[in-house]
């Protein structure tokens, strides 16, 4: 099941709906691209089933009361605004989707080999991206165009295909820092990774990358060999910025109004791309700065809204057609730029509040697993810590819970992740109550 849903919400995007670069529509009948959900009720199913029996023990106490604040505070924002049922299914598919993804590894224990083929199936599908993205950068430019949000491999867009292969490297740098690879193995390994991020104009990697690295070599690295890990890491993100620049620089040259990296150093150049001054009821586009100031700007006139939020699926368009789109999604839809945008509308400050919590349950599992074993599990904790401070970053960055590839991988490692550390817990005989922490 999980090797098939690994396939499925990294490529079968790209195989439904396409590349505008390759005309790739029609690959795969349409009706395919609703596999995930299929995919997500079948771990519903067993979740229930599984459960029934193992009473899912191994999922602390601080994430059932997490998870069910969130959903008290989710039936709040439905019933204060009165959403319609449409909407109301939409949200429910766009928020909940992936959530089951994380209870399965509580219900069935994902064994050292399973994880290991997971991770080798997770690292072909993005050793597959560089020649995908290099095909998909020259058709582009063969049709006079030049965006680079056409090269996204099979990850549909550019932002989250690169936020996947950085994801990778992280876990490579827990590899490399549990000597399970050497440092040349390692770097040519990550600048093999991120071969497809220099061509495709995402600017988030500048910051995405080093964030990601860096929490993992500060977490990863022993006494004795920080210095020397560091040195590793900040050389290895010099060297991919030597590389990431000048190939930015150059793509983006022919390009109307494109503007090279360096012209972001200055304050000026970067206030205009993070703020429009856009207020609710302007036509065009609103900037990053703008999806964050404006929602909360126009909640804040009513204490009910700014705390559970407009309701689920009331601010968003559906594909399912316009009886599941929210009414409010018209008034709000040049602020929907990231996910920060989409949680305030939605679930207020309350439920963003809680996601963050969520969050950092994760990364305390994670750090906690990595301390406490040095297997593939281990490593893939260690890994996951920068993964996690990526996900909590990036709310201000992209609409992660939109896009299968991130939202169901990331749900089911933390569920990986956090039923390990109480199965660990369990085997110590020294270790104090399962329930010890409950953040």
């Amino acid at each position: 099941l999980m090797i098939t849903t690994i396939v499925v919400v990294t490529t079968f995007g790209f195989l439904t709906e396409g590349n505008k670069a390759m005309k790739s529509l029609g690959w795969l009948p349409d009706p395919l691209g609703f596999l995930p959900e299929i995919l997500g009720m079948i771990a519903v199913v067993m979740v229930i089933v599984l459960g029934v029996r193992s009473r899912l023990q191994v999922v602390r106490p601080g994430y059932w009361f997490t998870f069910g604040a969130l959903l008290i505070g989710i039936l709040c924002g439905i019933f204060a605004n009165s959403v319609e049922p449409g909407p109301i299914f939409a949200g429910i598919r766009y928020y909940l989707r992936a959530i089951p993804m994380f209870f399965v590894p509580a219900v069935f224990l994902f064994t050292e080999r399973h994880v290991r083929t997971q991770l080798y199936v997770l690292l072909g599908i993005a050793i597959v991206q560089f020649p995908l993205a290099v095909y998909q950068r020259i058709l582009t430019r063969g049709m006079g165009e030049y965006t680079g949000d056409w090269t996204s491999g099979t990850l549909m867009i550019s932002s989250i295909m690169s936020t996947y292969l950085i994801w990778c490297v992280c876990i490579a740098a827990g590899f490399f820092l549990r000597k399970r690879l050497t440092a040349g193995t390692f770097l040519a390994l990550t600048l093999l990774l991120l071969a497809p991020t220099t061509i495709n104009e995402t600017k988030g990697t500048i910051v995405l990358l080093p964030l990601g690295l860096m929490v993992v070599f500060l977490i990863g690295s022993q006494a004795g060999t920080r210095g020397k890990n560091l040195v590793v890491a900040a050389g290895t993100l010099i060297l991919f910025g030597a590389i990431f620049v000048p190939i930015y620089d150059y793509f983006i040259a022919d390009k109307p109004q494109g503007h090279t990296l360096g012209t972001f150093l200055d304050p000026d150049r970067t206030e205009h791309y993070l703020l429009k001054g856009s207020e609710i009821g302007d036509t065009g586009k609103a900037r990053r700065g703008d999806g964050i100031i404006v929602p909360l700007k126009s909640l804040s006139r009513d204490p009910v809204k700014l705390v559970f939020g407009l309701g689920i699926g009331n601010a968003s368009h559906s594909q399912l057609g316009e009886g599941f789109t929210g009414r409010y999604y018209d008034m709000y839809a040049p602020f929907l730029l990231h996910q920060f945008a989409k949680f305030v509308l939605e679930i207020g400050l309350m439920g963003t509040f809680l996601v963050l919590v969520l969050f950092w349950l994760v990364f305390r599992d994670c750090i906690a697993v990595a301390q406490r074993t040095n297997d593939v599990k281990g490593i893939l904790a260690l890994g996951w810590t920068g993964v996690t401070a990526i996900m909590v970053i990036g709310i201000f960055y992209k609409e992660y819970a939109y896009f299968d590839s991130i939202s169901f991988l990331f749900w089911f490692y933390a569920g990986v992740i956090a039923a390990e550390r109480v199965r660990l817990a369990r085997t110590e005989t020294n270790e104090p109550a399962v329930a010890q922490s409950v953040l």
